[in-house]
C-alpha cells in the first residue's frame, strides 16, 4: 500500500470507497476522510394552477396526491395563502408566498421530505428543513433555494 500525497489516491478499491486526502506534517502523512459525492436519484418535478387553493384541507389533499405520486417537488400558483414562510406537513415542507391585499395570487414550493434525492453508500439522503430557504416572496413569485449536500 502507498502513501497518498495530495494529488493522488491511495489505491483503486480506497477510491471506490473512501476518498482520502494527505497532508504533510511534522510527525509524516496524516489522512483525511472525505465522503464520496452522492449518488443523485430521479427527481419528479411539477407545477399546477390550483385557481383557488386557499385552506388547509384543499393543501392536504393536494399533498396527498403529491405524495401518492412520488413527487420530490411541486410548484403551484394562485394558492391564495394569507403569509409568507415555510411550514412542516406529514411529507412536505411546503414554502409559501402570501396572496395581496385583495386575496389574489400567492405562490407555494413543496419539497419532499420523505422521498429521498440522492444516497451515499447505500444510506438515502433527504432535503433538511435547514437547508431551505425563502430568497424572494411575493404575490405572483417565490423562490426557494436548496442548499442541500444531497443536491451537490
Amino acid at each position: 500500500m502507498t502513501r497518498v500525497r495530495a494529488t493522488s489516491i491511495q489505491s483503486a478499491s480506497a477510491a471506490a470507497s473512501d476518498v482520502y486526502k494527505g497532508q504533510e506534517c511534522a510527525g509524516g502523512t496524516q489522512r483525511q476522510r472525505q465522503r464520496p459525492p452522492p449518488t443523485p436519484s430521479t427527481i419528479c418535478a411539477v407545477s399546477i394552477n390550483v385557481l383557488s387553493g386557499r385552506g388547509l384541507a384543499k393543501r392536504r389533499l393536494r399533498e396527498r396526491q403529491f405524495a401518492e405520486r412520488l413527487v420530490h417537488i411541486a410548484g403551484s400558483q394562485e394558492a391564495r395563502g394569507l403569509k409568507t414562510g415555510i411550514v412542516r406537513s406529514q411529507d412536505y415542507f411546503v414554502a409559501h408566498s402570501a396572496c395581496d391585499e385583495h386575496g389574489c395570487f400567492g405562490c407555494e414550493v413543496y419539497i419532499a421530505h420523505h422521498l429521498p434525492v440522492a444516497t451515499r453508500g447505500g444510506r438515502p439522503l433527504y432535503v433538511q428543513r435547514h437547508e431551505i430557504t425563502i430568497v424572494h416572496a411575493d404575490p405572483r413569485a417565490l423562490l426557494v433555494t436548496i442548499d442541500s449536500e444531497a443536491l451537490n
